[in-house]
């Protein structure tokens, strides 16, 4: 697909869940691959900023955000992307003793190997409703229920969504996904919780952006038995389903 396909239905998803603002990544091997009109944390800013950070930016303020080796505050999630290579403890600071550290480190070294070092040389962030390059992942916040929603969908098409909490560098959940093509939930760690500002009512699901069309198919597909908005009707009262889908006790 092209970027005004993308930019289409990437519209369509944004407005049939009542979205903030979905975003599109890509994995650059180029500087050159950054667009003119991207904004830049250091150049255009003057700071160093975390991916995480730029991917917020990106969904609340519309802009498009590159960022390379150079303007990436936290280095161990440019490490994960494949802009450097740098290792990375999860002792002390994060859990209570050194055999517990390598647990998450076995995890850590897992993700960080995902994409070769260097050959990757700049990230792109764009909004999908004013996309400037063509994503290789789609990125998207919301409720827990807009997000099951979209997990729904992969249902729909006979797949289920994972997610691996590891206390830190949720980025790299993106990087999982765009490595093994298939969809991730995430939960916002420590790291993105203060750099980047994610809201305790958010939770966020990633996908190959070639994916796109079959999330739209199966949201609609999944219409009658996961509505969206579902408003609940029945706290006092006893629930109803449809007359064709035996499940209640009625059925016994």
């Amino acid at each position: 697909m092209d970027i005004a396909k993308y930019a289409e239905l990437g519209l369509e998803l944004k407005n049939s869940l009542s979205l903030q603002k979905p975003v599109g990544l890509k994995f650059c091997r180029s500087v050159d691959e950054i667009p003119l009109k991207a904004k830049r944390p250091l150049r255009d800013f003057g700071k160093h900023m975390a991916i995480c950070q730029s991917i917020n930016i990106a969904r609340s303020f519309g802009f498009t955000m590159g960022l390379t080796l150079e303007d990436n505050y936290c280095i161990a999630g440019a490490s994960v992307f494949g802009l450097i290579d740098f290792p990375y403890s999860f002792y002390p600071h994060h859990v209570r003793d050194v055999e517990c550290g390598q647990i998450m480190d076995t995890i850590f070294t897992q993700r960080n190997s995902m994409l070769p070092k260097n050959e990757i040389q700049a990230i792109v962030i764009s909004p999908l409703d004013r996309l400037l390059i063509e994503p290789d992942m789609i990125i998207v916040y919301g409720s827990s229920a807009q997000i099951a929603k979209i997990a729904k969908a992969f249902n729909w098409q006979g797949e289920t969504v994972g997610s691996l909490f590891f206390g830190g560098l949720g980025c790299s959940t993106y990087v999982a996904s765009f490595a093994e093509k298939k969809p991730y939930f995430k939960i916002a760690a420590g790291g993105e919780k203060i750099m980047a500002n994610t809201s305790d009512y958010e939770i966020d699901i990633c996908f190959p952006a070639n994916r796109l069309e079959d999330v739209l198919k199966g949201i609609k597909g999944t219409n009658r038995m996961l509505p969206y908005p579902m408003i609940c009707t029945t706290m006092l009262n006893e629930p109803s389903v449809p007359d064709d889908y035996k499940i209640t006790y009625k059925d016994l």
